[in-house]
């Protein structure tokens, strides 16, 4: 009985702590996004005031290279959640069954060369 509570707390613990991961991660890329936005806004600036001679090629570079430094960070912050949800789904029972049945395309005839005569 004492086993049968335990795995009860730890299945309770494991969705608390996924769905407060889940508000975490759900503010933390409402802020990366904001921030991807603001990078692409000073990249185009940079550029247009390179452009017409007021900024060096370094500031451009150094913006576009924030730019993709931003948004390597918002698809991390995206995989993560994607990765959440699927702990998620695992701590509430869920699971998925992998279709063992071979291909179509195994048993299927050999189709004409279309290049050969």
């Amino acid at each position: 009985m004492a086993q049968y509570e335990k795995t009860i707390q730890s299945a309770f613990r494991e969705v608390a702590d996924a769905l407060a991961a889940r508000t975490t991660l759900d503010q933390q890329i409402q802020a990366e996004d904001a921030l991807v936005a603001a990078e692409q806004s000073r990249y185009g600036l940079a550029d247009v005031r390179y452009r017409n001679g007021v900024e060096s090629y370094l500031a451009v570079l150094t913006a576009q290279q924030d730019l993709y430094s931003a948004q390597q960070h918002i698809l991390e912050s995206r995989l993560a959640r994607l990765s959440n949800v699927i702990t998620l789904y695992k701590a509430l029972g869920g699971g998925w069954e992998i279709e063992t049945k071979a291909p179509a395309i195994a048993n299927a005839a050999p189709q004409k060369d279309l290049y050969r005569n």
